[in-house]
């Protein structure tokens, strides 16, 4: 019977040592838990994160095709003054075909004041020779 005995109390003391095992377990498997739990709190907060990205991708889209548009404008606009500056170009060719047009008619005016001028003249001569045969 002793030696059952002293079977059994090997026996306690291998079962306490399983006990202390089984405790170092489970305080292992608590801090896997709290690992666990943390880890779950990090992909939480990386979700978050990820769909603010997401926001803000998605308002930068929309500026951008803003931005797209505003420069389509523009190019629309400065289309527009090209032809005006280009309507203009020919409405300045135009005046300035009839500017030397006027001074054509100018010109073509003072040759005709020459030609009545001399004719002037020439009268003033006739007048004074029909002056001086009168006198004779």
């Amino acid at each position: 019977m002793a030696i059952l005995d002293v079977v059994l109390a090997k026996l306690d003391v291998v079962m306490v040592i399983l006990d202390v095992v089984l405790a170092i377990l489970a305080v292992v498997l608590a801090i896997l838990d709290a690992v666990m739990a943390i880890l779950d709190v990090v992909m939480s907060i990386s979700v978050v994160i990820m769909a603010i990205l997401h926001v803000v991708m998605v308002i930068l889209d929309v500026v951008m095709a803003i931005l797209d548009a505003a420069m389509d404008i523009l190019n629309f606009v400065m289309a527009i003054l090209d032809v005006v500056i280009a309507i203009l170009d020919v409405v300045m060719a135009i005046l300035n075909a009839v500017m030397a047009s006027l001074d054509v008619v100018m010109a073509l005016l003072d040759v005709v004041m020459t030609i009545f001028e001399v004719l002037m003249a020439i009268l003033e001569v006739v007048m004074v020779i029909l002056v001086v045969i009168m006198v004779i």
